[in-house]
């Protein structure tokens, strides 16, 4: 595979579990595609086989190690459902979506993913979430977190935001014009601590 090893760009993922099966599902570019490959084995060097051929569906393979990393230009992720403790996403800025939700994150590190457009986390741990430098985000599911607080300050493309089953006390969206959806129930939030911008948008508690 010519010129896989000199790819960067790599995403890292860590599980909690000891044994079992890793599932992914990737997009990218084409052009890119020639470069995308999954370090299986967390040996940081390409191995025969490792590269990805399966783009419409889900790549699952047996895990051997509790660390994998993904190589390349991907532009989406999906990586929900494997007892992930952490995941990197720092050095690769091309993602537009990540699924990352139904893992065991506590934290979430996407400040560099400036792509982005759709986020979807819910079911883990997290306890705070930055947005701030994310100005591309249209829809953002973070349900049932730990989520104490978030700043959607500057999230001007936001069309959807779901925040439900968190322990938000405040929750201000009175600059997202585009908002349309919004559902904030089972939070400690009170209408005096929710600041809507328009009818568009109903607090659900």
């Amino acid at each position: 595979m010519t010129g896989v090893q000199t790819c960067a760009l790599p995403i890292f993922l860590t599980t909690m579990r000891t044994e079992g099966t890793w599932k992914l599902k990737l997009k990218a570019d084409e052009q890119a595609k020639p470069y995308i490959w999954i370090d299986k084995n967390n040996n940081k060097l390409y191995d025969y086989g490792e590269e990805v051929t399966e783009y419409n569906g889900f790549v699952e393979f047996a895990q051997s190690t509790n660390t994998i990393a993904v190589y390349g230009k991907i532009s989406q992720l999906y990586c929900q459902g494997n007892s992930l403790t952490n995941l990197d996403i720092t050095k690769n800025t091309a993602l537009t979506l990540l699924d990352c939700s139904n893992n065991k994150l506590t934290d979430l590190n996407i400040v560099d993913s400036t792509r982005l457009e759709t986020l979807l986390c819910y079911k883990n741990k997290i306890t705070s979430l930055d947005l701030s430098k994310d100005t591309n985000l249209i829809f953002v599911s973070c349900n049932e977190n730990m989520l104490t607080s978030i700043d959607i300050s500057k999230n001007n493309k936001l069309t959807a935001l779901y925040v439900s089953n968190n322990s938000l006390s405040a929750l201000d969206v009175s600059k997202n014009t585009e908002l349309r959806a919004l559902t904030c129930e089972k939070n400690m939030l009170d209408r005096k601590s929710t600041r809507l911008n328009s009818s568009h948008v109903k607090l659900s508690r």
